[in-house]
């Protein structure tokens, strides 16, 4: 006579790291992706709430909340924090979670990218609060006009010497 034991198989489970540090020093595409994504909808986030208050200040005519000036700077703001903090880094972070698997690589790149988007992040919106918006948005926007047609910076303060007005 044969006895028949049911020793079910058990999957083993999924080796999980220890969390939150697991996935900031991953080299793991997928990791990355997901930090790209989530880092982007929390600016999704700021510029979502900037947007809200440019809504109060328009909803009657007579309710002042913040300055003119101050509206013009929350408007930039939210307009950059949009395109370069939402939009750019969420289709990095969909295409770092994509095409790898297209690809079919395990490993792509390391989470510095996303430490760096953060920390540019924070620089620019401090100063974008400290000083003029509208000032340092367009000296970004120049600095990489220059760049791009090689443009050296000795070039540019001698043409700002020469364009200078005296006084």
């Amino acid at each position: 006579m044969t006895t028949i034991l049911d020793r079910r198989r058990q999957a083993p489970s999924p080796r999980r790291g220890p969390g939150v540090v697991h996935r900031l020093v991953s080299t793991d595409h997928k990791n990355i992706g997901i930090l790209y994504c989530v880092s982007a909808f929390a600016f999704f986030l700021v510029g979502g709430s900037l947007a809200e208050v440019m809504r109060l200040e328009l909803m009657e005519p007579s309710r002042q909340i913040v300055s003119n000036e101050a509206y013009n700077t929350l408007f930039t703001i939210h307009g950059t924090v949009m395109i370069f903090l939402f939009v750019a880094p969420f289709a990095t972070g969909l295409a770092n979670y994509l095409i790898p698997l297209q690809v079919g690589v395990n490993e792509a790149g390391t989470a510095l990218s996303t430490g760096l988007l953060g920390l540019g992040a924070a620089s620019g919106l401090t100063l974008g609060i400290v000083r003029k918006a509208r000032e340092v948005c367009w000296t970004v926007v120049g600095f990489t006009l220059l760049i791009r047609h090689g443009l050296t910076a000795r070039a540019v303060l001698a043409d700002r010497e020469l364009t200078a007005p005296r006084g």
